[in-house]
């Protein structure tokens, strides 16, 4: 009985890996090609410039914010960030700044998560109505506050 099994294994056994190095190299053969990164990572292209009058930059980055009445925030995009998992943060004032490196205030409220869209809207919460407010940009994956910018008194 042993015998048989172990001449069944000898077969099987080569059999086996022909098989699967050709399974292999069909799978290699009908994925779909992987898209060379052309720098949109993490905005989209925008066809079509947006307006920007009224906009005040965030720093270097190709960033603009604006306040949209008494409750809204508008941003717009007009390249790309190239930064992972960039948050919306809501700042009493200005991030604090130890060992060389700017960290976010403790008093900070979430607004949102930028995505790739070239223009996204936040709500303010009911406080910042009227106040002149800071905008923090963080970057979670870094840990890092990519840029700030403090915007006027709406209305």
């Amino acid at each position: 009985m042993i015998r048989k099994l172990r001449k069944r294994h000898l077969w099987m056994q080569p059999m086996l890996a022909v098989v699967t190095l050709g399974g292999l190299v069909l799978a290699m053969q009908a994925r779909a090609d992987i898209p060379a990164d052309d720098g949109r990572s993490v905005s989209t292209a925008v066809v079509e410039p947006l307006p920007l009058d009224g906009y005040t930059q965030f720093e270097n980055l190709p960033l603009y914010g604006k306040r949209d009445g008494d409750r809204g925030l508008r941003l717009r995009t007009t390249g790309s960030l190239h930064k992972p998992d960039v948050l919306v943060y809501l700042s009493p004032e200005a991030s604090v700044k130890a060992n060389g490196k700017r960290s976010l205030h403790r008093n900070v409220q979430l607004l949102g998560a930028l995505r790739g869209a070239p223009e996204q809207e936040f709500t303010l919460p009911q406080q910042a109505s009227f106040e002149a407010i800071t905008i923090t940009l963080y970057s979670l994956a870094h840990q890092e506050v990519l840029a700030e910018v403090q915007l006027p008194e709406g209305r």
